[in-house]
């Protein structure tokens, strides 16, 4: 550091370090000494800061810095605009909509791989309809309800997958909304009657799934199956020769049997129509292993009826 000079003397005397008179034209000690005085004037200024540094300001208090913040928020609230739909979805709606059930169908099949594989294995050759096949080709066509029941499971599968807590937070709305679809669908109408599909039957097995595959706990995957095993006894045994309502069945009976067992009740297949079907259904079968474990699933429906009794 270099110390700042407080003389107002010519630069001769400065470096001289010697009193000036400051007289003008110029100083007496300069006359003296025979050489031109050089002036007063200063080339350089010393300042004690550079200009760009902003001067700090005093801090607000910090309860009108809150009442700043919430008068300055409220309009720009009042501005946001809800955004339209993409380019694409209003150009071509049914395209996108083809697309995206395709990529949920291709994901669904992945989390059955990854969750589901050793039951889909065992009881792929047990079906006629491959349930990939149907998630492939028909999930395009397939009534809301089933295909936002999808989304929610795949959605799950990509946020367990990607550890997305966000991905997460958008599965459960996804389950929750086609949750509230399903019950809309499933309310009685106006004569009393409650109106059972396979694909209703579809759409609730697939939040069934959701709900194991979700780890909420032991009361929400119970709670999903006591509904579908009645949804089971609203349909009848005609499920098992439906296209799709064999593959349902096959993929979620042993779950109702061991709702069946939790519950202490008889199992929704124990009566003589689904026991008539399901023998009809076995004596069909190619396989001599497959005929012989659907004729033995007989006897085990009948075992929840025994404990309880």
């Amino acid at each position: 550091m270099v110390g700042v000079p407080r003389s107002h003397g010519c630069r001769n005397c400065l470096q001289r370090r010697v009193k000036c008179d400051e007289s003008s034209p110029g100083c007496r000690r300069c006359r003296d000494r025979g050489v031109l005085c050089p002036g007063y004037s200063r080339t350089f200024k010393f300042c004690p800061e550079t200009p760009h540094i902003p001067k700090p300001r005093p801090r607000p208090n910090k309860a009108r810095a809150n009442q700043d913040i919430t008068i300055a928020s409220a309009p720009v609230l009042r501005r946001i605009r809800p955004r339209g739909l993409p380019i694409d979805e209003l150009l071509a709606p049914a395209l996108t909509h083809h697309a995206l059930s395709t990529q949920h169908g291709d994901v669904f099949c992945d989390w059955i791989a990854t969750n589901y594989s050793c039951l889909y294995a065992t009881y792929e050759t047990h079906v006629a309809l491959d349930p990939m096949v149907y998630m492939r080709h028909d999930l395009a066509t397939a009534p809301a309800v089933v295909r936002g029941a999808v989304c929610a499971l795949t959605t799950l599968h990509l946020a367990t997958v990607h550890a997305d807590r966000q991905r997460r937070l958008l599965s459960w709305e996804h389950y929750g909304d086609a949750s509230a679809q399903l019950r809309t669908t499933l309310a009685p109408r106006p004569t009393g009657v409650v109106v059972v599909t396979d694909e209703m039957l579809f759409a609730a097995i697939l939040l069934g799934l959701y709900a194991m595959t979700d780890g909420a706990g032991s009361a929400a995957w119970l709670a999903h199956t006591r509904g579908i095993s009645d949804m089971f006894r609203f349909r009848g045994p005609g499920v098992l020769t439906s296209r799709i309502g064999r593959p349902l069945f096959v993929a979620y009976r042993s779950f109702v049997l061991a709702e069946a067992f939790w519950s202490r009740r008889a199992c929704p297949f124990d009566t003589r129509d689904w026991k008539h079907v399901i023998v009809r259904t076995a004596l069909a079968m190619e396989e001599p292993a497959v005929r012989l474990w659907e004729l033995a699933s007989c006897e085990i429906f009948a075992c929840p009826g025994y404990l309880a009794r």
